[in-house]
């Protein structure tokens, strides 16, 4: 690894060293993360669906409040935020992967 020069940083001379391998197994376990995550606001999301069709009334506008307010603060923008993660862990990916072959 690089040696830090007296004013903190590294030398310009220090190359960065990029472990391919291990990258790709985060992306891989952060892509598996995104699915478990995926499928947990799916179901979620069908359960409130079901919820509404059995809810009569004051009761039913109640809960169908409450779901949009779930689907609204926390299920849409989950799902928005996983998508831009694994996004850019396909794009550090192949930024580092071109690198590397260059390096070759």
């Amino acid at each position: 690894m690089g040696q830090l020069t007296e004013g903190g940083g590294a030398s310009p001379s220090d190359k960065i060293s990029i472990n391919l391998t291990a990258i790709e197994k985060q992306r891989q376990d952060l892509k598996d993360i995104h699915k478990n995550i995926r499928l947990a606001l799916d179901n979620l999301d069908k359960t409130f669906g079901k919820l509404e069709d059995h809810m009569k009334g004051e009761a039913s506008d109640n809960i169908q409040d409450y779901v949009a307010n779930i689907r609204q603060d926390i299920i849409t923008p989950a799902y928005e935020y996983n998508d831009k993660v694994i996004v850019m862990l396909n794009a550090v990916e192949a930024t580092y992967s071109e690198e590397a072959l260059q390096v070759l």
